[in-house]
């Protein structure tokens, strides 16, 4: 039977809840115990009171009235004792537990209670139902952010599950983004756990601003139309991985690895692609105005109608780069390298490259 991937249906949602319902069972056994307390001791007072009383007393009380007085005492002591006893049991017992109840996620306190949480996350990943895949996500990411142990673990497990999952596309009918791949490159990013095996993943049209993927491996990865709004790739491996028509305004692409990825018709203002291995890219027709391409490798990429205004590019290295129709107004000036008269890159005076070859002058586009 196929998945319904329909968030419409009504389905009994997973209750994944803050430690607040924790935090008042909490104040509530506290109180009990509290007032237990109170109790137990001023019922022994007054057992030791009303004892000593009838021992050394003037007056000649009856025994009923003596036996009634120590009866009472003793019940109110008797009764304190227990209340403070299951006060402290219930709070032993609340610190204990790490069990998922609905409305309210009872916090762990030992490794097999951030164990147990992380069973019952692999169980709803395992769910033929979205609404459980996406709350099993966003359990394991409770778990990783309790337990700094277990994110590279945690990484692992979401990055196999996005493959796994994205073999069939990250979208649905109608241009939707799959809720369970979106949740879980969200979860990677905010967990940040270092280097992983994102390769030839699908992760088409998801929104993933301002998240940190340092590290990943992501090289054939299709990240067309993906949101990549202050996102970090510092480092990352994109070899070969598709960003056409992505916006990436802001992103952090510096000493990542570019070659042969596709950045065509992409929004690219404002990167950071410093040092970054740009051999063989495709960034025709983007925008990548004020972008920082300082000490970055662009040899054979082709920036044919890129909008490079205001980018930083003295530093780069760009033969033989075709740059044929690239918008270099109000840039900064081309890097002369190598010999003028052997594809060294020139200005043609009206804001557009030039290359001249051994052969004579001509425009890098024909």
């Amino acid at each position: 039977m196929p998945e319904d991937f329909s968030v419409g249906r009504t389905e009994e949602p997973l209750h994944l809840h803050s430690s607040s319902a924790y935090r008042s069972d909490t104040r509530a056994l506290s109180s009990v115990r509290r007032i237990s307390l109170t109790i137990l001791i001023i019922g022994g007072l007054a057992f030791l009171v009303i004892a000593m009383l009838s021992l050394f007393s003037t007056s000649n009380p009856t025994s009923l009235q003596r036996y009634s007085l120590l009866l009472g005492s003793f019940a109110a002591i008797l009764a304190a004792a227990v209340g403070y006893y299951f006060g402290t049991r219930s709070q032993a017992t609340l610190d204990e537990q790490a069990v998922l109840s609905p409305g309210r996620l009872i916090p762990p306190r030992d490794q097999l209670a951030y164990t147990d949480l992380f069973a019952q996350a692999l169980r709803q990943l395992g769910s033929e139902r979205v609404v459980n895949r996406v709350g099993g996500i966003y359990l394991l990411e409770l778990v990783g952010s309790a337990n700094s142990v277990m994110v590279k673990v945690i990484g692992e497990v979401l990055s196999a599950f996005i493959r796994m999952h994205g073999a069939n596309g990250s979208t649905l009918p109608g241009h939707q983004v799959r809720p369970d791949v979106q949740a879980a490159m969200v979860v990677l990013g905010r967990l940040r756990p270092g280097a992983l095996d994102l390769r030839q993943a699908d992760l088409r049209g998801l929104r993933l601003e301002a998240l940190d993927f340092a590290g990943v491996d992501l090289s054939e990865a299709n990240l067309e139309d993906a949101r990549l709004d202050q996102a970090r790739f510092v480092g990352a491996n994109l070899a070969s991985a598709i960003l056409r028509n992505c916006s990436a305004v802001g992103a952090d692409f510096s000493n990542a690895l570019l070659q042969y990825a596709d950045l065509s018709s992409a929004n690219l203002a404002a990167c950071n692609f410093s040092r970054a291995l740009l051999t063989g890219a495709r960034l025709t027709r983007s925008f990548a105005v004020e972008a920082d391409f300082s000490g970055a490798l662009l040899a054979d990429a082709d920036l044919t109608g890129t909008d490079l205004r205001g980018a930083q590019i003295e530093t780069a290295l760009l033969l033989p780069s075709d740059l044929g129709e690239a918008d270099l107004n109000a840039g900064a000036p081309l890097p002369q390298i190598g010999d003028s008269n052997d594809g060294a890159v020139q200005h043609d005076g009206g804001g557009r490259a030039e290359r001249r070859g051994p052969t004579g002058t001509g425009r890098s586009d024909e």
